[in-house]
């Protein structure tokens, strides 16, 4: 019994042992699967960010030329244009495809929610609130297949659309006014170089002048002027040839615009022009200097008149446009100076500038803008540099130009 009691004990010490041990492989299993569950989890989401950069990237694609070696391209908006120094631009449209793909997976992430403009017009009835998220990712560039979407909405303009139906279709209506042969004028001037806007009296042309007209008889105190033509024919361009959506982003962009740039005599946009060197003077002194040595300050003003106007449009690249834009439409006006004396900056930094005597320097700076394809470059020098310096802030240019108009 002795014997058989203690090999019992035994017995019962081992299965005990083996149930522990049992125990701890269970719950060593247990915490495997998981980590399992838990890494195949992460690796579903990274495939599902992949995707949607995948079907982005595919987009950007069709966005910006990959040909280097052709003369001349078309991109997705219908712009031709020529390739300026062909093998850097194919270096850079890969790099910024890659770019563009990591965003809109960053987007996706972080914004899930956002509708895609889908068969000619946006989603109006949802709503994307404001925030320092927001911004930033609107700084870092909006992705093709929202940005119609995310402009609507942090502009206004959803809101006033929803809060006015029916009023463009009234406008439309409207007899003629004192811009209307002006208006007129301008249909052929707008996008030569595009295939949509050809050739004269084609449909976008017509849309266009019936956008413009609308808006003129809208807001009349601001009426029409040369330039409005080349910002509201990318807007149309952009939605799509949705005339109504047209309308009313340009609406919401126009009040992102510096105040009285367009009024007729013309006062507006020479106070910015002043507001625009005064600053330049203060911040920039050998950039300035650099100019006067050059003989360019006398044709500069005809330079960021253009740049003011046109909101950068037919002064840079699409895609460069495209993502001013981003920011511009988010915040305001503020954007067209930084990234202005950004231009500006690097064109200096990098030598080119003493390059040009006064015969040739009216020239280089009427096409300075055409080179930057590389539009996180000009970003980097507007906000990473000039913005976190914190001096061409808007309350600085509102009291530079006050100053100026009296």
């Amino acid at each position: 019994r002795t014997v058989v009691r203690g090999v019992a004990r035994g017995v019962g010490g081992a299965v005990l042992q083996v149930a522990g041990a049992v125990g701890t492989m269970a719950s060593r299993l247990s915490e495997a699967r998981q980590a399992e569950a838990r890494l195949k989890e992460k690796r579903d989401r990274r495939a599902a960010e992949k995707a949607a950069g995948s079907r982005s990237n595919m987009s950007m694609a069709k966005h910006i030329d990959t040909t280097a070696s052709a003369d001349h391209s078309v991109s997705v908006l219908g712009f031709e244009y020529r390739q300026i120094n062909a093998g850097r631009q194919a270096e850079h449209t890969r790099s910024y495809m890659k770019y563009h793909a990591d965003r809109a997976a960053r987007w996706a992430t972080a914004f899930p929610d956002i509708p895609k403009f889908v068969g000619g017009s946006v989603n109006i009835s949802y709503k994307l609130r404001k925030s320092s998220k927001l911004k930033r990712f609107c700084r870092k560039g909006v992705p093709i297949e929202l940005r119609p979407t995310v402009w609507m909405q942090v502009s206004g303009a959803a809101d006033k659309m929803k809060a006015s139906p029916g009023r463009y279709a009234e406008l439309v209506k409207s007899p003629e006014n004192k811009f209307s042969e002006q208006i007129l004028l301008d249909m052929h001037r707008t996008f030569p170089n595009n295939i949509h806007f050809r050739p004269d009296g084609c449909p976008r042309q017509k849309q266009l002048h019936r956008v413009l007209l609308a808006y003129s008889n809208h807001n009349p105190s601001v009426g029409y002027c040369q330039g409005m033509n080349f910002v509201c024919g990318m807007l149309l361009l952009i939605l799509d040839g949705n005339e109504e959506q047209t309308f009313w982003l340009f609406d919401g962009l126009i009040s992102k615009l510096p105040p009285n740039m367009y009024a007729e005599d013309m006062k507006g946009i020479q106070a910015e022009c002043s507001t625009f060197f005064a600053i330049m003077k203060e911040d920039y002194p050998e950039l300035s200097a650099e100019l006067e040595k050059r003989g360019a300050l006398h044709v500069m003003p005809a330079i960021v008149v253009k740049w003011l106007i046109n909101a950068f449009v037919d002064t840079v690249p699409e895609e460069t446009v495209l993502r001013i834009w981003d920011a511009l439409i988010y915040e305001d006006w503020k954007v067209l100076y930084r990234v202005g004396f950004a231009i500006l900056l690097m064109a200096h930094r990098s030598g080119e500038l003493m390059t040009h005597d006064a015969a040739s320097i009216l020239e280089f700076l009427s096409n300075i803008g055409w080179a930057l394809y590389d539009c996180n470059a000009v970003f980097a020098v507007a906000f990473d540099e000039i913005d976190s310096k914190g001096k061409v802030k808007r309350a600085r240019i509102n009291r530079l130009r006050d100053t100026i108009e009296k």
